[in-house]
């Protein structure tokens, strides 16, 4: 669930803010690394689903022929912003389609997770097997499972700059097989005359990594897990896209 008040409404801007702790360019680096062990070259075509405003790929421009897609149209306007020659375009993993295939795909930052029930993930698997060609890469970060989410965890992060200050804050809760995320936030804007609180929430399913692997290997990836992933402590689903027989 998203709030068209909250971080991917009007306050989309805050998005990049607070995840300012984020080493994109080394992520980047990462995953050119990964893109170019499974035989993407340089100059090729990959797409990256879920994008939201683009900040994973755009250290990326300049090697690939980007495109993108997100829901959010708030999140496409800063990502049209930051990569002008870009082609984004809205769209929701189980109903975006390409004119061609390209080369590669990428969902990363956990995006998967807003593909449930089961029925809607496996939508979007085949969405994701008909936009690459045969022999072409799949790159997924998963979100956390069950066995690794922690209910009742505290998190609390912030951005601070001379005009604006930010907080965000949750308590991690599990219902069922949903991680649930209600982040509560207070901005503090030169100009703005009052502090501002407003919240947004996240409802993102604890797929198994099993469970994601199937999926996709079912909708014609060959898949495998990779340990060493774009982030400290997160893992990655790569596969390749295969006849199915």
């Amino acid at each position: 669930m998203m709030n068209s008040e909250g971080m991917y409404g009007r306050r989309a801007r805050y998005y990049d803010l607070i995840y300012d702790w984020k080493d994109r360019h080394a992520e980047a680096a990462r995953l050119t690394e990964l893109l170019t062990q499974e035989g993407v070259v340089e100059g090729a075509s990959l797409l990256d689903a879920a994008c939201g405003t683009g900040a994973a790929i755009e250290p990326l421009q300049n090697r690939y022929h980007l495109t993108g897609f997100d829901l959010n149209p708030h999140m496409l306007e800063i990502a049209r912003r930051r990569m002008p020659d870009v082609c984004f375009f809205e769209a929701d993993m189980t109903d975006f389609s390409l004119e061609q295939p390209v080369d590669a795909i990428v969902c990363l930052f956990s995006s998967i997770a807003y593909m449930y029930p089961q029925a809607r993930l496996r939508t979007a698997a085949e969405n994701c097997a008909r936009a690459v060609r045969l022999g072409g890469v799949l790159i997924v970060e998963p979100w956390l499972t069950e066995e690794t989410f922690m209910p009742g965890e505290l998190i609390l992060q912030t951005y601070e700059s001379e005009t604006l200050k930010l907080c965000r804050s949750v308590i991690r809760r599990k219902e069922e097989h949903l991680a649930i995320l209600k982040f509560h936030w207070l901005a503090l804007e030169k100009g703005m005359g009052d502090v501002e609180y407003f919240s947004d929430e996240h409802r993102m399913w604890l797929w198994s990594t099993q469970t994601l692997l199937e999926t996709f290997e079912a909708v014609g990836f060959q898949c495998r897990l990779e340990s060493n992933g774009l982030s400290l402590g997160r893992i990655l689903i790569v596969g390749h896209r295969r006849l199915v027989t």
